[in-house]
């Protein structure tokens, strides 16, 4: 994601740089689940020392930016004793392209809608 931009409806979310490098991390997995030392090491760097609940108090701030409930999450799922994983569902409709699902617009552009609003991160 090149401009690392995210919205909802029309709003930006402001996400500082850890909580767009933990999004976009979740995000890459495609789903998968992700374990808090994978998440340590590549948001934070292998050698970095972390506290032990470094990982949950970033993802309980980016839950609440993207006013995601944990009971019911829409974005980011909690995997008990596993790690978090990203709740993936694309959709083309903010997509300016000539009506054909086949067109690629200039830019990949992802989105995940909500019940109300759209999540969406631009490339």
């Amino acid at each position: 994601i090149l401009s690392r931009e995210v919205r909802t409806g029309e709003s930006v979310i402001h996400l500082s740089g850890i909580e767009q490098s933990l999004l976009y991390l979740l995000a890459s997995r495609s789903g998968r689940v992700v374990s808090r030392d994978e998440i340590l090491d590549a948001v934070w760097g292998t050698d970095f020392v972390a506290e032990s609940n470094i990982v949950d108090r970033h993802i309980r701030t980016l839950r609440i930016k993207l006013q995601n409930d944990y009971r019911h999450p829409r974005f980011i799922a909690t995997v008990p004793g596993q790690g978090y994983r990203f709740i993936p569902t694309f959709s083309n409709s903010g997509w300016s392209g000539e009506g054909d699902p086949g067109h690629c617009p200039p830019g990949l552009q992802w989105s995940i809608p909500p019940a109300a609003s759209r999540l969406r991160a631009i490339q």
